[in-house]
């Protein structure tokens, strides 16, 4: 149980598409990320950090996967953690495409992130 009250309990089923997406999507995250971040950001620790980001907010499942990691790739160029919450480096933020009306992920760098 979470200590979070607005968090939300996410079935596997629901991540599925984009932990396919993330984990095919790893050897691009590899070459990616800066060297100087390398040794502790890896594309597996990225994936689990985009999950787990993901499954605290579930307006992102209703995201695109591609939008996602088109984010999650912008925050591999960074060097950032798309974590959000006390780091707060970088957010992955839903926000809803005027023209096709279908949700998309951005990613949106806190001024810690600077």
């Amino acid at each position: 149980m979470s200590n979070n009250p607005k968090a939300v309990q996410v079935s596997g089923n629901a991540l599925d598409p984009f932990r396919a997406a993330l984990t095919k999507a790893q050897g691009h995250f590899r070459l990616a990320l800066p060297a100087t971040v390398a040794r502790y950001l890896t594309p597996e620790r990225l994936t689990k950090i985009t999950l787990s980001a993901i499954s605290r907010n579930p307006i992102l499942l209703q995201c695109t996967p591609e939008s996602v990691l088109r984010a999650v790739m912008d925050s591999a160029a960074l060097g950032l953690e798309p974590t959000g919450g006390a780091l707060g480096h970088a957010y992955l933020v839903p926000y809803r495409n005027n023209k096709t009306g279908r949700w998309e992920a951005q990613l949106i760098v806190g001024y810690r992130g600077y």
